[in-house]
């Protein structure tokens, strides 16, 4: 069903108010990606598969990001085999998740919220240990380069599923 709202705004030419989809009034970046997809191949249903391909590289690419969560949830002072053990289990967890299985493959906007919170989360990981083990403070510059990062990782996030905002804003 999230290729049927961006195939009726390619039919109408433009992104417009679907009252009858339960989409129709969200943000829906997922849904305009697709519409990109449709408007380059020239038709919604030959897009479908290209819609769907794009989401299992985004999953597989939330599942490297995944793995590198798990690494850095380990901090520096674990060895190189646990680390790398580390990013690994994460990377096969994060796919053999049933709800990754599912929706993994098909053309669906959960991927994308896995892929950038879980990018902005190994950031305030990585920004929080890097900023205890430092004698010398952050800089303002610093602080705010981490903070717009993570604003445009989690304003994607929302922007790719509204829901999400609950799920990993707050």
């Amino acid at each position: 069903y999230h290729l049927q709202l961006p195939r009726e705004w390619w039919i109408a030419g433009a992104i417009i108010e679907t009252p009858h989809n339960a989409y129709g009034y969200l943000p829906n970046g997922v849904e305009a990606a697709f519409l990109h997809v449709m408007a380059m191949i020239g038709d919604p249903a030959a897009a479908a598969v290209s819609c769907q391909l794009l989401v299992a590289c985004l999953a597989a690419l939330a599942a490297g990001v995944t793995g590198e969560f798990a690494v850095a949830m380990l901090g520096p002072d674990e060895d190189a085999a646990q680390r790398s053990l580390a990013g690994q289990l994460g990377f096969v967890a994060l796919l053999a998740t049933p709800w990754v299985i599912v929706v993994g493959s098909l053309a669906y906007d959960e991927t994308v919220v896995l892929l950038l919170a879980t990018t902005a989360f190994t950031i305030i990981l990585e920004t929080g240990r890097d900023g205890a083990r430092s004698s010398v403070t952050t800089s303002t510059a610093s602080n705010l380069r981490v903070g717009a990062w993570l604003g445009i990782l989690l304003g994607g996030a929302v922007l790719a599923k509204a829901s999400s905002g609950l799920l990993v804003v707050v």
